[in-house]
């Protein structure tokens, strides 16, 4: 479990952190802390929720919230998760923001495996090498067919609402599969088109098909 609270994760994103404590946050990032993570989405997720709806009331303390006013730069969208994709991609800041940049190009996007999906393909650092990484676009009512991770993937929501079995999964969320797990997503009918990050180590297999980092269609 992460032993930093959601204002000093707030204040890091913020670069208001010590160097101490900064470093102490980045250590535990690097070692791929699935709780840390979470935890850390969660305050990227109200930071660009709290720009996009124009500074509406939200809960931090009064302290982090005058911190967090006199802080906060003009970003709204996407840009506002750049520090999680930048960790979970294991690239630097200003990749991280050129990709989520890009996502707003519609001939950034190729197609997907369904007619109504689409994907932006990323390389990732050197410890993403051996993982499937890049943007999926679905549309409203769309489907990502069924599949099973050869290993671990994680799997971050930056937009819409994305359906597994009885799972309801929005933005701003981090979810974790284990290696094996099997399933398929659909994407609400009455909402905005899904866009989300995958970062699948070892790949993904589609009944028999194997697509891993390697495959020509990336």
């Amino acid at each position: 479990m992460s032993s930093f609270d959601h204002d000093t994760l707030t204040e890091y994103l913020l670069g208001l952190t010590s160097p101490q404590l900064t470093r102490d946050i980045e250590s535990a990032l690097k070692r791929q802390d699935a709780s840390l993570l979470g935890a850390l989405a969660q305050a990227e997720a109200m930071l660009a929720d709290v720009w996009l709806a124009e500074c509406e009331p939200v809960q931090p303390s009064n302290a982090m919230r005058e911190r967090l006013f006199a802080s906060l730069e003009p970003e709204a969208g996407f840009m506002g998760f750049a520090h999680m994709i930048s960790e979970l991609v294991e690239e630097p800041l200003e990749s991280a923001r050129a990709y989520l940049e890009s996502l707003l190009d519609p001939e950034a996007w190729f197609p997907g495996l369904t007619p109504t999906s689409w994907i932006v393909h990323v390389e990732g650092g050197i410890n993403r090498k051996k993982a499937v990484v890049g943007f999926i676009k679905v549309d409203p009512g769309g489907e990502f067919p069924h599949h099973k991770h050869a290993g671990e993937e994680l799997m971050f929501i930056l937009q819409g609402v994305i359906l597994d079995g009885e799972k309801r999964y929005e933005r701003g969320q981090l979810i974790v599969q284990a290696p094996d797990t099997e399933h398929d997503l659909r994407v609400a009918e009455d909402g905005e088109p899904a866009i989300f990050l995958t970062v699948a180590d070892r790949g993904i297999y589609f009944g028999e098909i194997f697509f891993g980092p390697d495959a020509p269609e990336l």
